[in-house]
């Protein structure tokens, strides 16, 4: 069959499962790359996490210290 798109009148058409296939890998290397910068992401987000527990303990330690010291120059 032709179309007279071509030199000689017929355009080879792209293999469709070949076309498939190259989408396909190009997902996964795309998911892939995602997955890894969630995996850091989730990383940075545990380190925060931990030293906001961290920072909250200390103003906590602060703070009940301070209290302390304010009740007993009351008395």
């Amino acid at each position: 069959m032709t179309n007279g798109n071509g030199p000689n009148g017929d355009t080879p058409r792209p293999d469709p499962i070949q076309k498939l296939t190259e989408y396909v890998e190009s997902l996964e290397i795309s998911l892939e790359i995602q997955e890894d910068k969630t995996d850091v992401i989730e990383d940075q987000v545990a380190n925060l996490t931990e030293q906001i527990t961290e920072l909250k303990q200390q103003v906590k330690q602060m703070y009940g210290d301070e209290e302390d010291w304010q009740r007993m120059s009351k008395t």
